[in-house]
């Protein structure tokens, strides 16, 4: 009945109804329609954490859509969601991991970096998973796929190289290779999902302008990439392993594979196109959603995708998810929440209005923390921040794009397995050979500290750019 468990969804439960509380307490009458909303918001997220009755988040979401529509809002507001250009680029680009799963692509990229870094040691290996990770982040956005590609072969890796079970050699190399699945894709706007859906929530306000993939790099390619660095650096140094690695020869080196297929190629010429178009967009003036649809009809002539592959390639679960929580913008303007969210809220920000710093630190750690209860990709928190996010800038001067890392960040973060679906896949693929949960525990607080100092250390960059006051 429970998707994380009874404690779990006990505990969701008693702080969103006392969320829901707090808000009758403090509204009037003549704020029903906006009181509505905000129930509609609560319990859908509650179903979307605990999965009651089995149902999925594809079906809350037609559930939510449904309400809305019993509310008498009309229809265009209702499924604008699924209008928004973010959701059509999420679509094919997702075709894009499940083609690079499907042809062995994935796997051949994976054992080919592997196979040329020589002898093996801790530190080549964490820097081979880096660089796995940034290539496949370039290829698919789908952070699944690449975890389900990347940590079979980590857990081959550390089997050949006889690191014993549960020390902290295991750990660090099994946790690099899934970190480095994750986290460098945010730099850029197609390498993770949390493009399509940040932008497209922001990009639904009508205050905030659209975000496009070069604003999106401009802005989160620096800080991902020192986060990325300091995480394994200081990873290395907190699990150390206690000996090094014995010496062997690289079996990834002599590894034969098979002669690369038609679809293998086809496959990586069209990625690597549609990546570098993405990249150039300010070239050719293409955006990223045509750019990505193209990819798919191409992908679909080669014959690397069939007919039976559009219904069963991509979970359409989660699609129908994207597209609801993107309506929840409209919704609000046309509802009043909006309106009434900055003024509850106006108060609260006026105090940081010469303290932008503080303001930008207590929310990185206040969603670090938050992530525990809304555990839903955040996605309802940052519909709600989005809402508020032009009285922000118009108080304190921050820019709207100055929220996307700190929200990236924060939603990628594993301190238990509830928080982060791809840290559940990543423990279901290892087994109980995998990574030990308190050396998991560690890593997810180092990957906590160097995001809230690096947020800290990007303040004048920020500045620089004209997004901080």
């Amino acid at each position: 009945m429970f998707r994380y468990g009874k404690e779990t969804a006990v505990f969701a439960i008693i702080v969103f109804a006392a969320i829901a509380i707090a808000i009758l307490l403090v509204a009037d009458n003549k704020d029903n329609p906006v009181l509505l909303v905000l129930f509609i918001l609560f319990v859908t997220t509650l179903f979307w954490i605990v999965k009651p009755f089995g149902i999925s988040i594809g079906g809350t979401s037609c559930l939510l859509l449904a309400l809305f529509m019993l509310l008498g809002i009309p229809n265009e507001i209702v499924f604008s969601g699924f209008m928004e250009s973010s959701v059509w680029t999420m679509i094919p680009a997702l075709f894009f991991g499940y083609a690079l799963k499907k042809t062995g692509l994935g796997r051949r990229l994976v054992s080919y970096v592997l196979g040329h870094i020589g002898s093996l040691s801790y530190f080549k290996l964490i820097a081979a998973w880096f660089v796995i990770g940034v290539i496949l982040s370039l290829l698919t956005p789908s952070i699944t796929v690449r975890v389900i590609i990347v940590i079979p072969l980590a857990m081959e890796t550390v089997d050949l190289c006889g690191i014993p079970k549960n020390s902290k050699g295991r750990s660090l190399i099994l946790l690099s290779a899934w970190s480095m699945s994750v986290i460098p894709g945010i730099g850029w706007y197609t390498g993770s999902l949390l493009g399509p859906v940040i932008s497209g929530i922001f990009s639904s306000v009508p205050e905030i302008p659209a975000i496009t993939p070069s604003k999106w790099l401009s802005i989160c390619l620096l800080p991902t990439a020192i986060v990325t660095v300091l995480l394994l650096i200081m990873s290395y140094f907190f699990l150390k392993p206690d000996s090094n690695l014995k010496k062997i020869n690289n079996p990834f080196k002599t590894s034969k594979y098979p002669k690369i297929s038609f679809d293998e190629k086809s496959s990586l010429i069209i990625l690597l196109a549609a990546f570098t178009m993405m990249a150039t967009e300010r070239i050719h003036g293409l955006s990223s959603t045509v750019i990505c649809m193209l990819g798919f009809v191409l992908l679909c002539i080669t014959g690397v995708l069939n007919e039976k592959d559009i219904s069963e390639g991509i979970s359409w679960d989660m699609v129908l998810f994207i597209g609801a929580s993107l309506c929840f913008e409209a919704v609000f303007e046309y509802c009043g929440v909006t309106d009434w969210l900055s003024h509850m809220l106006y108060p609260f920000i006026s105090i940081f209005a010469e303290h932008e710093i503080l303001l930008v630190l207590s929310v990185t750690i206040f969603l670090f923390i938050w992530h525990f209860v809304d555990v839903a990709l955040l996605t309802p928190t940052l519909i709600v921040f989005a809402a508020i996010v032009p009285m922000i800038q118009h108080v304190c001067g921050i820019s709207s794009l100055v929220w996307i890392p700190i929200f990236s960040f924060a939603i990628c973060s594993f301190f238990l397995p509830y928080q982060n679906m791809f840290l559940m896949i990543g423990e279901s693929e290892c087994g109980k050979t995998g990574w030990m949960t308190e050396h998991r525990l560690i890593y997810a607080c180092v990957y906590c500290i160097v995001s809230i100092v690096t947020v800290f250390c990007m303040i004048p960059y920020w500045r620089c750019l004209g997004l901080f006051p």
